[in-house]
C-alpha cells in the first residue's frame, strides 16, 4: 500500500494547468483506519494544498452521481473543509481533495459540471467541471522505479532463480548426453567446457553481495539466467514452443504450477501444447529482465498510473518465486 506521503509526493506532480479548479482523487486505504491516514496526509503535505476527507457510507457506488456524491461529502464536513481552507489562507482554486475510502471506486465517471456549495471561498456559488480520479489508476504520474513498485524485490526473486536455476544444471550432470542437451537448448555458450562454465557461474553468484542489487549480465553471460534472458531475446512467440521444450528436456522440468498472465500475453500461435514450467521460465524471466533494466533509465520512458506497475511489478515476483520454487523442489 502506498504511504501518506507516497501518496502526496505523487499529487505533487500533478500538472499545474490540472489544479486550478477542483480536484478530487479517490484513495483506497487498507489495513489503516482511515482517520490515521487522514492526520498522516496533513502532516506530510506541508505547503501542498491536499484536503482529506471520508466519504459516508452510500456515497460514490454509481458512475453517475459522482459529483454530486462529493459536493454533499462536502455539505457533510463543511466544519472541518472551512477550518483547513482558512488555515491555507487562500481560496479554493487549486485545492486537491482525496477522498480516503476502504473500497474501489466505480468505474464510468466523467468530468461533470455542478453547482459548488455558497460557503467555499473563491468559487462559492459557482458551476465548476469536477472529475473524480483513482489514485492508483488514473494518475500517469509514476516512473518504473517508484519505491512502491519494489524493484529490489524483483531484482532478488531474479537472483533466487538465478541460483536454482544453476543448482539444477549441475544436478542434471551426472546424465550421459546432458551437457549436448544444455548446448542444443542454448544454456551453454558454444566451444565452452561445461564444468569451467559453472565454476565461473558459480563463483560470479557467490560473489553478490546482495540479491536486491543484481543485475542480468546478459553481455558477458555470467549466469545460466543470461543465457535464458538471450535466447527469449532472439525467440518469437512462435519460436518459443521449441525453445520450451529443449529446456523441457535439458533441465527436465516438471510440476504442477499457477502459470502466470504473462505466459498468456507471450504465448505461440500454435495449437500444440507448451510445456508449461519452461515457458514460464522463459517469459517470466525475460520479462523481468526487460522490467528492471528500462527501470535503471526511468527517465527513458514514460509515466503510468502507479496501481498497474505495483500488479506488473507482483505478478514478476509471484511467477519468479513460482519458477524458483520448481527448480529446488527437482534438485
Amino acid at each position: 500500500m502506498i504511504s501518506a506521503g507516497g501518496l502526496i509526493a505523487l499529487l505533487n506532480r500533478i500538472p499545474s494547468e490540472d489544479g486550478r479548479g477542483i480536484l478530487v482523487i479517490w484513495h483506497v486505504v487498507e489495513g489503516y483506519a482511515r482517520a490515521e491516514f487522514a492526520k498522516e496526509v496533513r502532516q506530510h503535505r506541508r505547503d501542498g494544498r491536499v484536503v482529506p476527507l471520508i466519504p459516508g457510507g452510500g456515497r460514490f457506488l454509481d458512475s453517475n452521481s459522482m459529483v454530486t456524491d462529493f459536493v454533499e461529502t462536502l455539505e457533510d464536513n463543511r466544519t472541518f473543509v472551512e477550518r483547513e481552507l482558512m488555515e491555507m489562507g487562500s481560496p479554493i482554486g487549486g485545492i486537491v481533495f482525496v477522498l480516503l475510502s476502504k473500497r474501489d471506486l466505480a468505474y464510468g465517471g466523467a468530468p461533470s459540471a455542478a453547482r459548488l456549495p455558497t460557503w467555499l471561498p473563491g468559487l462559492g456559488g459557482l458551476e465548476v467541471e469536477i472529475e473524480v480520479r483513482d489514485s492508483m489508476r488514473d494518475l500517469r504520474l509514476s516512473a518504473l522505479d517508484e519505491r512502491e513498485v519494489e524493484l529490489g524485490e524483483v531484482r532478488a526473486r531474479l537472483c533466487d532463480v538465478d541460483r536454482a536455476l544453476l543448482g539444477r544444471m549441475r544436478s542434471r550432470m551426472a546424465e550421459h548426453g546432458r551437457v549436448e542437451l544444455f548446448r542444443r537448448a542454448g544454456l551453454l555458450p558454444s566451444g565452452e567446457d561445461c564444468d569451467a562454465v559453472l565454476l565461473q557461474w558459480e563463483n560470479w553468484l557467490d560473489g553478490l553481495s546482495s540479491g536486491t542489487g543484481y543485475r542480468v549480465d546478459v553481455r558477458h553471460a555470467r549466469s545460466p539466467l543470461a543465457m535464458i534472458v538471450r535466447i527469449a531475446a532472439a525467440s518469437s512467440p512462435d519460436g518459443l514452443e521449441s525453445l520450451a521444450s529443449l529446456l523441457q528436456e535439458a533441465l527436465d522440468l516438471w510440476g504442477d504450477s499457477a502459470r502466470s498472465v504473462l505466459c498468456v500475453l507471450y504465448r505461440p500461435g500454435g495449437t500444440k501444447g507448451v510445456p508449461e514450467m519452461a515457458q514460464q521460465l522463459l517469459t517470466c524471466v525475460f520479462a523481468a529482465y526487460n522490467f528492471t533494466n528500462a527501470a535503471a533509465h526511468p527517465g527513458e520512458y514514460p509515466k503510468y498510473d502507479l496501481g498497474t506497475l505495483m500488479v506488473v511489478s507482483r505478478e514478476l515476483r509471484r511467477g519468479l518465486g513460482d519458477i524458483e520454487h520448481c527448480l529446488r523442489r527437482l534438485n
